[in-house]
């Protein structure tokens, strides 16, 4: 693997003929407070910008803080506030959702109390002006049996960030049909509607399903009912402040997998990825992942499905594309272009002698889909990016999106920080881009993708790597 040394900053610049160079400046060394802590880029703009951190998959019942930084835009660190999250009794919440709006943070977390029999949804909001962290607010509740009967909450914001919904699938009843509570606010906190249901499907303990919120405040969840059996059936639920409507759109040989909202200048449309067959079995412990066959657009409105379409990229082979989840969903023109990849995930001993475990995460291969507004398949692409990771390095795996030349560019590690091209004027792939590395270690520093955040209207783009319990802020420029 090629080191780079070059003093204080590691700058890396790659030219390449009819290409964009690439300029990358890196801070200072960083060391983690522990393993599991974990870094998003938000506030970016050409003067600077900041990153929260916390722990993940860490069970700190008592404490669960938060850290927010400011760095100049120079990479110096200058100033950083911590918070915790709220607490129930002792129990400290969990994160759901960090909803980034122009100078401010919302931080959504829940809490159960098993004695007061509730569960409590919080919001606390950081303003990047002022520095202040609000008081928390509770901003729905409901009641619960106990910790194991307590139903499952899921908590979204629409793609213009103007709409956050809070979804409750209410604890489970023997032989009754699901209960639902919905609440959807604007981005100041302030409630729009709330809402409670009786849906046509039984009740169920856990629920297979993706909850989104439209920009007009129009809440969509597809639920998967019922998989693993010949009973199986994929519904769409929309739901406003005065109606609940329930489509089934499954048949004999068509079940939904995994879907996101695709917004379309006033229309919205799902789109996501299907099993076709009997059974659409599920595996949430395994690194084989559940069959899928292809990709679909949708329309609530009209009730239709567009378009679907099985994988078949000109290369690669599509029998590694199981349990594929959307990433990105993006508009471009009459253009849709979904990207999504393969998340398997399962866990094992670390010994035969241990008690505990080491968690695997893998991820990819990545499908690029082109479908215009009409659901007619333009375009796929198949990446080999597939990685495994333990633990805490799974913070190295997926990919990040940027939208450029009228295409886009995709950031992810394989073997060294990489950047392929897809539907742009740039074909090129960029391998090995240097990011600097903790000095006398044998080994490159990672992107970490969840962390990247282009500037808008400028070519910067900030983002963190890592290698071990070290890491760096980085600048890249062109």
């Amino acid at each position: 693997m090629r080191l780079f040394f070059i003093g204080l900053l590691a700058i890396g610049v790659l030219n390449i003929s009819h290409a964009q160079e690439f300029k990358i400046e890196s801070s200072k060394a960083y060391k983690k407070a522990n393993p599991n802590e974990v870094y998003e880029v938000v506030f970016a703009t050409p003067y600077g910008f900041s990153t929260y951190s916390y722990l993940k998959n860490v069970f700190l019942d008592n404490t669960k803080a938060i850290n927010i930084t400011k760095y100049d835009q120079q990479l110096n660190a200058f100033e950083t506030k911590t918070f915790n999250l709220p607490k129930l009794d002792l129990r400290a919440a969990d994160l759901d959702k960090v909803i980034e709006l122009e100078t401010k943070l919302i931080f959504i977390s829940n809490s159960m109390s098993k004695k007061k029999g509730v569960r409590e949804i919080y919001a606390q909001v950081y303003d990047s002006e002022t520095g202040a962290i609000s008081e928390h607010q509770i901003i729905a509740s409901y009641a619960i049996d106990s910790y194991s009967k307590s139903g499952q909450l899921e908590v979204n914001a629409s793609e213009d960030k103007t709409k956050i919904v809070v979804f409750a699938n209410l604890p489970y009843v023997k032989k009754t049909n699901e209960k639902i509570k919905t609440w959807v606010f604007d981005n100041q906190l302030q409630p729009l509607w709330s809402a409670a249901h009786d849906l046509i499907v039984d009740s169920e303990r856990a629920h297979d399903q993706d909850v989104n919120v439209s920009n007009d405040g129009v809440v969509y969840v597809t639920k998967r009912h019922d998989y693993n059996s010949k009973k199986a059936t994929s519904t769409i639920i929309t739901i406003t402040d005065n109606s609940v409507s329930e489509t089934v759109i499954s048949e004999p040989t068509f079940y939904v997998r995994n879907t996101s909202l695709v917004n379309i200048g006033t229309e919205n449309l799902i789109a996501g990825y299907y099993f076709e067959g009997n059974v659409p079995k599920v595996d949430y412990n395994s690194l084989e992942g559940n069959a899928t066959t292809g990709v679909f657009l949708y329309s609530p409105n009209s009730k239709k499905l567009l378009g679907k379409h099985p994988f078949n990229p000109a290369e690669g082979n599509v029998k590694d594309l199981t349990s594929i989840a959307p990433l990105h969903a993006n508009v471009i023109g009459d253009d849709i272009y979904l990207i999504g990849e393969k998340q398997t995930y399962t866990s094992k001993f670390k010994s035969d002698k241990s008690t505990d475990l080491d968690y695997i995460y893998t991820h990819g291969p990545t499908v690029i889909t082109n479908l215009d507004t009409k659901g007619t398949l333009k375009n796929m692409r198949l990446l080999y990016n597939d990685t495994t990771f333990k633990n805490e390095n799974s913070e190295k795996s997926s990919i990040a999106t940027v939208v450029l030349n009228g295409g886009l560019k995709l950031f992810y590690n394989k073997n060294d920080f990489t950047i392929s091209s897809y539907f742009n004027t740039d074909k090129v792939t960029y391998n090995m881009l240097a990011t600097k590395y903790e000095s006398g270690s044998s080994a490159s520093s990672y992107l970490v993708p969840q962390s990247l955040k282009m500037v808008d209207d400028y070519n910067l783009i900030y983002f963190v790597a890592t290698n071990g319990e070290t890491y760096w802020l980085n600048k890249m420029s062109w």
